[in-house]
């Protein structure tokens, strides 16, 4: 709850190279935004709604959120660092990312798309909530979880391990997803990095969130903490979540050279 802590929480975040802070279906306190303003850090605060089917319908829910939002504004919208608010979370659902039907390949991006928002928005676009790539749980983080949080989740999965006799190798394993969500993260961002009439690019996180039990999605523990293995070192990370990244167009990532038969 001061800002002295949440330059703590943003200065890990900027060692990844992010520059702007959504945060999930609620708004932080206002010293997070002290602190944003003292770095330079964008915030994007958004009301705590989450109801992708009937959102705002009904009069009492229409009246919750037009307090809340009008007291967000109040209260907060003076700081630099409030760049920008949403309404809620999955308020409208999109495609799914390439990633779930195509190989991946250095030349995709997301411009036909794009093609088809500007018949109604000449506004800036930004991608929302890209990434979302699991990464098996380390069982070391459960002894972390104090107080009345207790790492349920964890600790099943951890008894099935045991169970299927995975153990020896689960730390490979953990790894080898790590390695993976690494390749996927830089496979979205640099498609949308190609993208020239996106303005932005905004990830679910890259912080795992206990909350949902199974979103572990982050190259950082539910601590805040980068998980103990090379994929989740910030320079790895940042190498291509970064303002300016050189591009090339390839159609595919492997070329075979093959030798020519000789004649019998």
């Amino acid at each position: 709850m001061t800002a002295a802590e949440w330059r703590g929480v943003l200065a890990v975040y900027r060692s990844y190279g992010v520059n702007c802070m959504r945060f999930h279906s609620h708004t932080p306190p206002e010293a997070a935004f002290a602190a944003a303003d003292e770095m330079g850090m964008l915030m994007q605060p958004e009301l705590g709604h989450w109801n992708p089917q009937t959102a705002f319908e009904d009069e009492e829910s229409w009246a919750y959120y037009q307090g809340e939002l009008r007291a967000t504004l109040r209260t907060l919208a003076n700081h630099p660092s409030f760049t920008m608010l949403t309404f809620g979370n999955e308020l409208a659902c999109g495609d799914l990312g390439h990633l779930n039907h195509d190989d991946p390949d250095a030349k995709h991006d997301y411009e036909g798309a794009m093609a088809e928002v500007r018949k109604e928005c000449a506004k800036p676009v930004f991608s929302f909530e890209v990434g979302q790539f699991e990464v098996l749980p380390g069982f070391d983080e459960i002894n972390d979880f104090k107080g009345v949080t207790r790492a349920i989740t964890y600790e099943l999965i951890r008894k099935k391990v045991i169970a299927e006799g995975l153990t020896d190798t689960w730390k490979r394993q953990v790894e080898a997803t790590g390695e993976l969500s690494n390749l996927c993260y830089r496979e979205e961002i640099e498609a949308a990095l190609r993208t020239a009439s996106f303005s932005g690019i905004s990830l679910l996180g890259i912080q795992d969130f206990p909350g949902q039990g199974t979103a572990l999605v982050g190259m950082l523990n539910a601590h805040l903490q980068p998980k103990p293995y090379p994929f989740a070192r910030p320079e790895r990370f940042s190498a291509f979540f970064r303002a300016v990244l050189p591009l090339v167009l390839l159609e595919k990532y492997t070329y075979v050279s093959t030798k020519p038969s000789l004649p019998a």
